[in-house]
C-alpha cells in the first residue's frame, strides 16, 4: 500500500511541528501550512489522502477552508482541530463536510484513532462510489457456492 499523505494546517508552528514527527513515526507522509495561501499551494502540488485543519487560520477559518478543500480535493476527509468547543460550530462543520472536530488539547492516540477512522470511511466510501463491475462481487444470489434457483451449496 502507497504511503499516506497528510497535510497538516494550522498557524501554531509547535502543534504542526509535533503532529508532523508524531504521525511520521506512524508511517504518514506530513506536509505542513500556517495559511490559507500556503494550504492551497500545497494542494495543488500534491493529493493528501486526510488534512487536520485549524478552525482560526490568519486568513481564513475552517468553514472557508472547508469550501476550498471540496474544490481543491473533492472527497478528500477533513478533521477540524480548534481551542474553542462551540457546539454550533461544531454542527455546522459537519454539515458542511467536515468528517470530524476535535478540541485542543491533543492527545496523541486520540488523534491517531480519529485519523485511522477518517481514512478508513473515506476508503469505504471511495469503494461505494466505483462502478459496480470494478467492486469485488460474490456471486448472484448472495453467499459464495449458493447454487441460484436450487437452494443448494455446490460442492
Amino acid at each position: 500500500m502507497a504511503e499516506q499523505r497528510l497535510l497538516v494546517v494550522d498557524d501554531d508552528n509547535d502543534i504542526c511541528l509535533l503532529l508532523s514527527r508524531f504521525l511520521e513515526k506512524r508511517g504518514y507522509v506530513v506536509n505542513t501550512a500556517g495559511r490559507k495561501t500556503a494550504a492551497l499551494a500545497l494542494l495543488k502540488e500534491h493529493r493528501f489522502d486526510l488534512i487536520l485543519c485549524d478552525h482560526r487560520l490568519p486568513d481564513a477559518d475552517s468553514l472557508e477552508m472547508l469550501n476550498h478543500f471540496r474544490e481543491a480535493a473533492p472527497g478528500v476527509p477533513v478533521i477540524v482541530i480548534t481551542g474553542y468547543s462551540d457546539v454550533r460550530i461544531a454542527v455546522e462543520l459537519m454539515r458542511k463536510g467536515a468528517h470530524d472536530y476535535v478540541v485542543k488539547p491533543l492527545y496523541p492516540d486520540d488523534i491517531v484513532l480519529r485519523i485511522e477512522d477518517a481514512l478508513a470511511h473515506h476508503k469505504d466510501s471511495e469503494e461505494l462510489r466505483k462502478p459496480a463491475a470494478d467492486r469485488k462481487q460474490q456471486p448472484a444470489g448472495g453467499s459464495p457456492g449458493f447454487v441460484q434457483g436450487t437452494g443448494t451449496f455446490a460442492k
